[in-house]
């Protein structure tokens, strides 16, 4: 299984690099370039998987098509390439890995020990789900955070307004937190 994923800066949500992964390559930031890098340490990040694939190729030429799209309406990305590349399946020897673990002894890869951005229930700080349902009681959303709200089309300022009972309504819902048990 195979997914392309987009990292969005926390501060505004704008895209900021586009990436083709397995597994937790989405969110782990260690193996990152220097300019990947200075946007976290400024912004923040929040990952999104875009799309699952169930082959490499169809996720590459996915990976590629965002890239072109978001630089094509003026959208700067620290991605160093168009896309399509990697190393997927790489098998690495002993010895390579060896030289490897002796050179990144003591390499804190410049994060300055900064804790990830970390988003929805995997956030110490998570107070719960958000419910969003219709005023006529026909619709109800589950809101896990700013970026779900923004997809569901509300303004997370508003909803959070809502949540926190300084407003009534937005867009037609009533907001209410949902505790984690």
């Amino acid at each position: 299984m195979y997914y392309v994923y987009i990292h969005y800066r926390a501060t505004d949500l704008t895209p900021f690099y586009v990436g083709k992964g397995s597994k937790d390559r989405a969110y782990n930031f260690k193996q990152r370039s220097s300019y990947w890098k200075r946007v976290y340490n400024k912004h923040g990040v929040i990952v999104k998987i875009q799309n699952e694939f169930d082959n490499e190729t169809d996720a590459f030429n996915f990976e590629r098509y965002l890239i072109k799209t978001f630089k094509e309406n003026n959208i700067p990305l620290t991605n160093l390439t168009d896309g399509g590349e990697g190393t997927s399946g790489l098998v690495k020897t002993i010895e390579t890995k060896q030289r490897h673990s002796q050179a990144m002894l003591g390499n804190t890869n410049g994060n300055n020990n900064k804790p990830p951005v970390m988003i929805g229930k995997h956030n110490p700080s998570f107070k719960g789900f958000v419910v969003a349902t219709s005023l006529d009681k026909t619709k109800q959303l589950l809101l896990d955070g700013k970026l779900s709200a923004i997809e569901n089309g509300f303004d997370y300022r508003k909803v959070n307004a809502c949540v926190n009972g300084k407003r009534l309504t937005h867009k037609g819902f009533t907001f209410e937190r949902m505790k984690e048990n």
